[in-house]
């Protein structure tokens, strides 16, 4: 909200940070996504006896 009040004010400055944002933006969702299967993924390695079987189910359903 407050970009666009910013905006007749700034229009160049304000159209680099859109470039950037959407330069940015898959990067971040990427390491998020990352960040979420290490987060569910290292329970599941220390939890599971048989944890190289899951993870070979995981690799399999991601090949998919």
């Amino acid at each position: 909200m407050a970009l666009l009040l910013l905006e007749p004010v700034l229009p160049n400055k304000l159209n680099g940070l859109k470039q950037k944002a959407l330069v940015l933006a898959p990067m971040l969702e990427f390491a998020l996504l990352v960040l979420l299967l290490v987060l569910v993924l290292a329970p599941i390695l220390v939890l599971v006896p048989e944890s190289s079987e899951v993870i070979s189910v995981i690799v399999e359903l991601l090949r998919t």
